[in-house]
């Protein structure tokens, strides 16, 4: 059966780096799909470092990465699957 689609955009009203940006993006959608009640989820992101340390391929060196790598973990961990993959910016485009 064919998964549902959600396309989401956030406005962040505080001063983030892009790399936290990414991470407040990333976590508003995970918390968005586990409120609908979803149990199997793909994520494409366009950011390779937060897709990279989801993985481990990259390590939160960082404190505050190291924060946002540890919320992501816990909110995954509430899913049956999670795919995460990176994608080209353009294909990631609200269009």
């Amino acid at each position: 059966s064919e998964g549902i689609r959600l396309k989401h955009s956030f406005r962040l009203v505080f001063r983030a780096s892009n790399n936290e940006a990414e991470y407040e993006a990333f976590l508003a959608g995970l918390r968005a799909v586990l409120c609908l009640g979803a149990k199997d989820v793909e994520i494409y992101s366009d950011s390779r470092l937060v897709v990279y340390q989801i993985l481990g391929s990259f390590e939160a060196r960082d404190s505050r990465m190291k924060a946002y790598l540890s919320a992501a973990k816990q909110i995954i961990s509430k899913f049956g699957t999670v795919k995460v993959a990176q994608v080209g910016w353009a294909q990631n485009r609200h269009g």
